[in-house]
């Protein structure tokens, strides 16, 4: 359990940190960052680790854990599917500040529910 631990402390909460930390930037309106390529350049990383975390959270008895893994999982899956295929003038058309809003609600969400689940297993 000490190595789920230590995964969960070193990718977990870096993750929530570099989530928070780019929604900072999307917030002060930084124009210097292209949000959507930005938030994409980890999304299957991040569901398939999420995928994988929430499989093993399940197997070790973890189930609350692993729920919250696997909704971060299926909002970035959602997310993926939905802002992968944009162009830019898709985003001009849409409008930035429209998406703007739209990935930092998801942004959000993900990072609720991967500190949800590190809690969880860190009270257990």
């Amino acid at each position: 359990m000490s190595d789920l631990i230590e995964r969960i402390k070193e990718s977990g909460l870096k993750a929530i940190a570099e989530t928070r930390a780019t929604i900072e930037n999307i917030e002060r309106g930084d124009e210097k960052i292209h949000f959507v390529s930005a938030f994409l350049a980890d999304m299957p990383k991040g569901y398939n680790g999420r995928k994988r975390l929430a499989k093993e959270l399940k197997e070790r008895g973890y189930e609350e854990a692993a729920k919250h893994y696997a909704s971060g999982a299926e909002l970035c899956k959602k997310c993926s599917l939905e802002f992968a295929g944009l162009k830019e003038e898709d985003i001009e058309r849409t409008g930035k500040e429209k998406l703007r809003k739209i990935l930092v609600k998801v942004m959000r969400e993900i990072a609720d529910s991967d500190e949800k689940a590190i809690n969880t297993i860190l009270n257990k």
